[in-house]
């Protein structure tokens, strides 16, 4: 069973700071990924 392909609202994009669907062409690089303040966080912080 395949599901349809679901579109995200300007509003979902941008609270999300999303420029692209990230469901369509999956993920192509660091820049399609959500991150979190806590993510960024740890990122920064770690050694």
């Amino acid at each position: 069973m395949l599901l349809r392909r679901q579109t995200l609202s300007q509003q979902v994009k941008k609270h999300f700071a999303l420029f692209r669907n990230p469901f369509v062409d999956d993920v192509q690089g660091p820049e399609d990924m959500f991150v979190s303040p806590d993510i960024r966080y740890v990122w920064e912080t770690a050694p």
